[in-house]
């Protein structure tokens, strides 16, 4: 699966693309229509998502579309647009 979304992180907020695959996902930015450059790959089995988005994010994210992901030393919040 793939989709384009707003990751946040503190007080930053980025376009990016997930690409979930069975054992791993994929954090990229696009480059062109086509390409993408890698931000970071996560092994699914150190992910976790949680709703919790208020204690993790600094700035106001629409709550009805956005998870919580994390990893051994990031959280992030992921809204899907």
């Amino acid at each position: 699966m793939e989709d384009c979304v707003q990751l946040t992180v503190g007080m930053k907020t980025k376009e990016r693309h997930l690409f979930l695959f069975s054992d791993m996902l994929v954090i990229a930015k696009s480059k062109s229509a086509s390409s993408f450059r890698l931000k970071r790959r996560i092994n699914m089995c150190e992910l976790w998502t949680a709703l919790c988005t208020e204690e993790i994010s600094e700035v106001c994210v629409d709550q009805e579309r956005s998870i919580v992901i994390g990893w051994p030393i990031i959280n992030c919040v992921v809204t899907f647009k």
